[in-house]
């Protein structure tokens, strides 16, 4: 079975025309099971909402991202933001010089309990910290 966890930027690539959008579609339309954590819903939200506000896409371009991202989010199986996630992410964030939010997904993916996930991430300290703990990432590589 495979399992894909999308960190929030990856997840942004589905909704939003982007560098990178390509290939979340193929790991998306390819996996079994897509994961991420629940602090991802509102990340995704809130980068179409800046992404409005910074006149980066039209409010119809929006609209039609949001409705998008609903339908994808409905899809995903989400990893909740247990006691233990919290506790793993703020030892991962000093560990690896991740951002809280990275953390968190760092965190989520770990809690799977399985190397057996690839991990698609944009993020260049949690991509590297993902390889560091053994996960596959998408892409292999952030230039």
């Amino acid at each position: 079975m495979a399992l894909v966890y999308f960190d929030s930027s990856a997840l942004v690539k589905l909704v939003v025309d982007e560098v990178g959008s390509d290939l979340v579609t193929v790991l998306w339309n390819s996996c079994d099971v897509a994961l991420s954590s629940r602090l991802a819903y509102p990340e995704v939200c809130a980068a179409l909402a800046a992404a409005g506000r910074n006149h980066d896409l039209t409010a119809s371009e929006v609209a039609r991202a949001v409705a998008d991202w609903d339908r994808f989010w409905s899809s995903i199986r989400p990893v909740e933001l247990s006691a233990a996630v919290e506790q793993a992410a703020g030892s991962l964030a000093a560990k690896h010089q991740l951002r809280g939010a990275d953390a968190v997904h760092l965190a989520s993916v770990s809690a799977l309990g399985s190397v057996d996930v690839a991990v698609a991430v944009w993020d260049k300290r949690l991509h590297a910290a993902a390889l560091a703990m053994g996960f596959g990432v998408a892409p292999a590589e952030l230039n």
